[in-house]
């Protein structure tokens, strides 16, 4: 019996949300306010992709456009939905996703090319977002905020 019921409760200091933590720990201010940005963008980036596929999903299902076209609509329906659900889960394979459509929206000016070239910048700039051990947003939020309020600018 030499186990304490009455003891604290001890944290595993090896699971991979310690580890971004850490990483969190490493960048000064003006790179954890860079990366908080990006995550904001990508956040910003992935509603309107939503936003989007529900517009083609309409389109495609009041049948606005003509029957030859309908294949062209379901593949763009299916990459957006897809593209929102990877950026939303924050996996790697959602980031290439995310890629795609952005280069997709450098087409549509202005404003899509505005957004592409931000979903560019967020995508290219932000990797460690992504994937397994990927820095969450609520952990860059609270890290970016105690930060700016207790005035560590490094």
């Amino acid at each position: 019996m030499d186990e304490n019921f009455y003891a604290a409760p001890e944290a595993d200091l090896t699971t991979p949300q310690y580890a971004a933590v850490e990483a969190l720990a490493g960048l000064n201010y003006k790179q954890l306010k860079k990366l908080y940005y990006r995550s904001c963008n990508i956040r910003t980036i992935n509603f309107l992709i939503f936003i989007g596929a529900l517009y083609i999903g309409l389109m495609w299902y009041s049948s606005v456009f003509l029957s030859r076209f309908n294949a062209i609509i379901i593949a763009l329906f299916i990459l957006q939905v897809s593209t929102f659900i990877g950026l939303f889960r924050r996996a790697s394979w959602g980031r290439a996703l995310g890629i795609i459509c952005s280069i997709f929206m450098l087409v549509n000016p202005p404003l899509g090319t505005m957004l592409g070239l931000a979903g560019l910048f967020a995508f290219f700039g932000a990797p460690q977002l992504f994937g397994e051990e990927r820095i969450t947003h609520a952990e860059l939020y609270k890290e970016f905020k105690h930060r700016k309020r207790n005035k560590f600018f490094n």
